[in-house]
């Protein structure tokens, strides 16, 4: 899934260049950041250490007497 978003997110801006006009090529990025988005939160998530099957549950404050 990750392949086929990264794909995609380069694939307009990438068609943009190779036709060598700058008509629309802020529109293509902006396509491209919309497909980009998730892989992004992806990354940031791995790199702050923490996924769905490391998180603790709520704590419990005045449990420790």
């Amino acid at each position: 899934m990750g392949v086929l978003l990264s794909g995609t997110a380069l694939l307009a801006p990438l068609y943009q260049v190779h036709l060598a006009t700058e008509t629309s090529l802020q529109k293509h990025v902006g396509f491209g950041l919309f497909f980009a988005a998730p892989m992004a939160g992806v990354g940031v998530t791995r790199l702050m250490g923490r996924t769905s099957s490391s998180r603790s549950g709520p704590s419990r404050s005045g449990s420790s007497r």
